[in-house]
Parts: C-alpha cells; sequence; structure tokens
C-alpha cells in the first residue's frame, strides 16, 4: 500500500510510508477548521524525544539541529534556572536584566564576556 495511513480522525492524521518517500511520517491537521493545534505532550514526567536528525520551526528544510525561522522567547530568570555542571554545559539563559548566560560546565557566564560570572 502506498499511504500507509495509521490514524486519521476528524482534526489528525497521521500518514508515513509513501512510495516515494518511505522514510516520512506526517502528522497533519485536518478539517474544516481554518486553524489547527498540533500537540505532543508526553505522559506523566516523560520526555518528548527527538534521537536524530533535524527539527525545524517555521521550516520544512531545517539546515542545524534546531533551525527556527523566526524568533525564539526565553523567559526572564531571577535565579539560575539549573545548577551548572559537565551536563548543562552550554545551555543559555537570561538573567533579570535580559543579559545572556551561558553554562560553561561549571558556573554560569555572561555569554558576552570570558569568564564574568552572571549575576540572576
Amino acid at each position: 500500500n502506498s499511504d500507509m495511513r495509521v490514524l486519521s480522525v476528524d482534526y489528525l492524521q497521521i500518514a508515513g510510508g509513501t512510495t516515494g518517500n518511505p522514510g516520512v511520517v506526517t502528522i497533519s491537521g485536518q478539517g474544516t477548521d481554518s486553524n489547527v493545534s498540533i500537540s505532543i505532550t508526553p505522559k506523566g514526567t516523560g520526555n518528548t524525544d527527538f534521537t536524530t536528525g533535524n527539527v525545524g520551526i517555521g521550516t520544512s528544510t531545517p539546515q542545524a539541529t534546531l533551525d527556527v525561522n523566526g524568533y525564539a522567547r526565553l523567559t526572564l530568570q531571577s535565579s539560575q534556572p539549573v545548577a551548572c555542571s559537565g551536563s548543562n554545559a552550554g545551555a543559555i539563559a537570561l538573567n533579570h536584566l535580559a543579559q545572556m548566560c551561558a553554562c560553561n560546565g561549571t558556573s554560569w557566564i555572561f555569554a558576552d564576556s570570558v569568564g564574568a560570572a552572571c549575576s540572576w
């Protein structure tokens, strides 16, 4: 079958395995509403993981692990969002003054300077 439809309901269709594109799964909103939101929500404290490939927001041809065509919004933090450690190295956050901070693996530093401690 060239169209291996797994689930089709009024507003959500999950399809994959077409003859021309066997490795692509498509989730699309269906129905008569002009705006249909699609949300992926894990159960309990589970995660939503994309273990391989690139994720695009606003683009169908992402060129990076996360490729955003538009802008991203970070919430201002009044305290460090997580303890900076090796497992969080590379994390970024905005402090309460909208200054970009980065975790270098041992401490949060201002992203625009070398070694200056970030203040929350």
